[in-house]
């Protein structure tokens, strides 16, 4: 795994233009309000980091124990490469479980998104993509597992914020505290 860490500035990413619309001054970061159904709070970012994973690399359990070594409590993730296998599943409201399905093929990660949260003191990462088949039909879902085929690259914005998860009866799974 290569690494490279840097931190926002109004914009701006280690002297390099950085388009993200998520650089701007602490001073429009510091909001917090219940609107509608809508929980928005919102944080500083901290630190930025760029890592790239290799073949055979399984990418969550790659991002966990880099966020254990660097301590990185909470964040957001994107990433993009190449997969020759995946573990995605489809979460049934109704029943309250996840339908399942493991492909092994030629895989293009167009989209890799996710965020970094703790759930009873431990590391987790609630992450999707999409992944295009070599036929190039896609695919989407929550990432159980996926394996590096040549290469992942993935940018972790961590956050101030202290995110955590808890379970949900009524929705059956451990949601985001906000």
């Amino acid at each position: 795994m290569e690494v490279h860490q840097g931190k926002f500035y109004l914009g701006y990413w280690h002297n390099y233009f950085h388009p993200c619309y998520l650089a701007r001054p602490k001073k429009y970061w510091q909001i917090s309000t219940h609107y509608r159904n809508l929980f928005i709070n919102s944080f500083e970012i901290m630190k930025t980091y760029v890592i790239r994973l290799k073949k055979g690399d399984e990418v969550i359990s790659e991002i966990i124990d880099f966020c254990d070594r660097h301590k990185i409590a909470s964040g957001w993730l994107s990433g993009l490469g190449a997969a020759s296998h995946a573990e995605l599943a489809i979460y049934d409201l109704e029943k309250k479980e996840y339908f399942r399905k493991t492909i092994s093929d030629t895989l293009e990660i167009a989209n890799l998104t996710g965020n970094i949260s703790k759930l009873d003191s431990k590391t987790t990462i609630h992450c999707h993509a999409t992944l295009a088949l070599s036929n190039f039909n896609a695919v989407a879902g929550h990432v159980d597992k996926l394996i590096v085929a040549a290469t992942c690259e993935i940018i972790i914005f961590e956050i101030e914020a202290k995110l955590e998860r808890k379970h949900d009866q009524e929705i059956g799974l451990n949601l985001l505290e906000i």
